[in-house]
């Protein structure tokens, strides 16, 4: 889906779900930060369309319970084994109205914790949050025993050096808080997975198999120890190089 196909759906539903809802006026809309939301072509949509649009955080699949539920879908959906299209979505369809009320109830009762923890990272994704998004996209968290402390977001520069937020002191480092280790990115993304740049020039990832973005790097699941560069005591030698001088080389 793209900008255009994202306000094209807003053109056909919005407005009608508002009324189906008998929502009375001054209600908010609200959806996250995914490019094709922020895009400022849809920005210009929604302002023409005099919509008012609740300011989300950045990086804060915490607040998005419908993530959750997608979640759940996904993980029904995969155990049916839908053989086309049509099967699929059929079987979308029912596994949607099968999912219990008790788990929406559930997202919603546990609402005021995910947005406690948010208010407390100052509107950043928590670290718990962000392991969860990893694994809604399919990968798996490889450092819980380097869990960030509340208050500290794991952040990765362009080059693939991750650093640390401190968003309580307003400071980043290098060395984990924990561990005083440095870490780095290691490889190129996953299959399926782009990078790309937004109209405020903010990296974010697209996964073309599951049609998602994110503005996680997913390679964060799988950084690694960034080692102190070793000196390289590799010598050229000749023929007129003595036994003596390799021996002295080597120690």
């Amino acid at each position: 889906m793209n900008g255009a196909m994202y306000r094209e759906i807003l053109s056909a539903n919005l407005l009608p779900s508002a009324r189906a809802l008998k929502m009375k006026r001054g209600w908010v809309f609200q959806h996250d930060n995914d490019p094709k939301h922020t895009a400022r072509a849809t920005k210009e949509w929604l302002r023409e369309k005099h919509f008012k649009v609740l300011e989300w955080p950045s990086q804060s699949p915490d607040l998005n319970a419908i993530e959750n539920l997608w979640r759940e879908l996904k993980v029904r959906v995969a155990k049916r084994k839908a053989k086309n299209i049509t099967a699929l979505e059929e079987i979308c369809m029912e596994e949607w109205a099968n999912i219990p009320r008790t788990v929406c109830g559930n997202l919603v009762k546990t609402y005021r914790k995910r947005l406690t923890s948010v208010i407390a990272n100052k509107g950043y994704i928590t670290n718990r949050s962000a392991m969860a998004a990893l694994k809604y996209a399919g990968l798996d968290d490889t450092d819980s025993e380097d869990e960030l402390p509340p208050g500290w977001e794991e952040r990765n520069t362009k080059d693939g050096w991750v650093y640390y937020a401190n968003h309580l002191d307003e400071k980043t480092q290098w060395e984990h808080p924990k561990t005083g280790k440095r870490r780095r990115i290691a490889g190129d993304l996953p299959y399926g997975w782009e990078q790309e740049t937004d109209d405020n020039g903010q990296m974010y990832f697209v996964d073309h198999l599951n049609k998602r973005t994110t503005y996680l790097d997913p390679r964060l699941a799988f950084t690694v120890e960034d080692q102190p560069a070793k000196m390289n005591t590799r010598q050229k030698y000749d023929a007129n190089t003595t036994a003596m001088d390799i021996l002295r080389a080597a120690t």
